[in-house]
């Protein structure tokens, strides 16, 4: 398992305490597929930090969690694009997971594995319900960027991420875990980014509580 982070030059705009994360997988199933990839993005020290955990093998998952609980104990909230449906249920399954992370982590840590949804915000959530008020042709996240001016390096989707991984998986091939790398880097940094769509959308649609 690798552990990749950067601190950027800049500072991005998130509120104190929060956290910014999205995963990637070797498929939609949680009960058969793994976690292979975790990127946050989160404010320390006046800076803004991503980290992403890579697992090399699928063998590498239950490391690769265990860092992920690790770096996240100490905030209360997060922001997701699709968590409320994806990623949070996905992460949920583990503490019952083959490898027994509960029987070796206090209750204490476990609870906070289980990400709570009431905790989460979830940005596609957010613009669904305007959607067609803001002309959107859909609500992609890449779509959602390109109304804000964004047009990103990464030009996978999150299923041609899962396939690379599955060739990634067999030859080791640097190039193809820089492709995934960068989907991931690119979906965290971005998102969190777009969180400021809150406050376009109480400015343009003039909605009194999002």
């Amino acid at each position: 398992m690798e552990v990749i982070t950067k601190v950027l030059d800049e500072l991005i705009d998130i509120p104190p305490n929060h956290f910014v994360f999205d995963i990637e997988t070797t498929g939609l199933n949680s009960n058969y597929c793994k976690v292979i990839l975790i990127g946050i993005l989160f404010n320390q020290d006046n800076k803004t930090v991503i980290k992403q955990y890579f697992a090399n093998t699928e063998d590498d998952e239950k490391e690769l969690l265990l860092s992920f609980i690790n770096d996240i104990k100490n905030y209360k909230n997060h922001i997701t694009f699709n968590g409320l449906t994806f990623d949070i249920p996905f992460l949920k399954i583990f503490p019952l997971a083959p490898w027994g992370i509960a029987t070796i982590l206090p209750i204490s840590v476990v609870a906070i594995f289980s990400l709570s949804k009431n905790d989460d915000i979830d940005i596609l959530k957010l613009i669904r319900p305007f959607k067609e008020k803001l002309s959107l042709s859909d609500c992609k996240l890449k779509t959602i960027e390109k109304y804000l001016g964004i047009y990103r390096e990464d030009t996978i989707s999150g299923k041609e991420s899962i396939d690379l991984y599955k060739e990634y998986s067999v030859s080791q091939d640097i190039d193809l875990k820089e492709k995934i790398l960068l989907h991931n880097y690119e979906d965290i940094y971005y998102l969190g980014i777009i969180f400021k769509i809150k406050d376009i959308l109480k400015g343009k649609l003039n909605v009194l509580c999002i």
